[in-house]
């Protein structure tokens, strides 16, 4: 258990070039929160990008070509926006024809693989996972889930200031977050309508924030303490998700934001993609809160895929 899943994401290549110091790539899809590509440099690994699909998967044939370019590669597969592609036959067979080869599944947006499925055929691998309010509610944390046999990750010794300016960040956030949520419920009892203004540029971390502070050290104490109590409501908050996707794909449909089509239909996603012909329907704001799309992995002010999504990630809060 680490503090954060970036962190455990470096904590894991770090790990692996311990192993084998000749590992310096880290292959990444195309389109992802830039944190991923600054937990594989900062674990002393050069990011390369392979396409993805209009549902977010890989193109798997760019990913065996540059599998086959590169030597002792590191793959990490993303679940993103609710897609699983980590389960998909290609990646085992891929697996199984280059033995050098370590896969990560990135599943911060949607733990949902069986470790023990996992491990038959990567046995050298790794699950990432964080409690981020996209599948496991939580004040941030996360972790790994490896297979037997493999080496323990590194982890490094926490220094306390840096320690209390994280806990003081993280437990900031944790209680504007509740603010935010009473508020929103609140605006919704009333029925008032309160529409949500996407930010001006598109989603870039730097880093520094406490939730996204890459330093591999083990898990807070006030991440656990929240996390086991939010995950006792996490079958309602399941549920309440899907029916929140149902109720938010059938408002699209009916307006000219349709989402993307049967990508994440049967899925319980933390998000409902919506199309990119339609950004500027969202120029003045929706009646529900709209994620940004993500940046470039080097630059801010670029995007390869300018797609908004609608959030469903307030617990017990419906739609209709």
């Amino acid at each position: 258990m680490f503090k954060s899943g970036r962190s455990a994401l470096r904590a894991l290549l770090a790990s692996f070039k311990r192993d084998n110091s000749e590992r310096g790539i880290a292959l990444i899809p195309d389109y992802t929160c830039n944190v991923v590509a600054k937990a594989c440099q900062a674990a002393g690994y050069k990011v390369q990008a392979y396409r993805t699909d209009d549902c977010f998967f890989p193109d798997w044939k760019e990913v065996v070509q540059r599998i086959e370019n590169v030597e002792f590669p590191v793959l990490i597969v993303c679940s993103l926006f609710g897609s699983t592609p980590g389960a998909d036959d290609h990646l085992q067979l891929i697996s199984k024809e280059n033995p050098d080869l370590l896969v990560v599944l990135d599943e911060c947006q949607n733990l949902v693989h069986n470790p023990v499925e996992f491990n038959k055929w990567a046995p050298n691998g790794g699950v990432v996972f964080s409690f981020n309010d996209k599948t496991c509610p939580g004040s941030m944390g996360g972790g790994l889930v490896m297979p037997h046999g493999v080496k323990v990750p590194v982890i490094e010794t926490a220094i306390f200031h840096l320690r209390l300016r994280c806990t003081m960040g993280i437990a900031y956030m944790t209680a504007k977050k509740c603010a935010r949520d009473l508020w929103h419920i609140i605006t919704l009892m009333a029925r008032v309508h309160r529409p949500y203004r996407p930010q001006a540029g598109f989603e870039y971390s730097v880093c520094q924030s406490a939730h996204y502070d890459l330093r591999p050290e083990l898990i807070y104490k006030q991440s656990v303490a929240r996390s086991i109590v939010s995950l006792i409501g996490l079958r309602r908050y399941s549920r309440r998700r899907s029916e929140t996707i149902a109720d938010l794909s059938s408002y699209l449909r009916s307006s000219e934001a349709q989402p993307c089509a049967n990508c994440f239909e049967n899925l319980n996603s933390p998000f409902v993609v919506i199309r990119d012909d339609v950004i500027d329907t969202f120029s003045s704001g929706t009646p529900f809160p709209v994620k940004v799309p993500y940046a470039d992995i080097v630059s801010p002010n670029i995007c390869s895929r300018p797609v908004f999504l609608a959030k469903v990630n307030i617990p017990y809060v419906g739609y209709q």
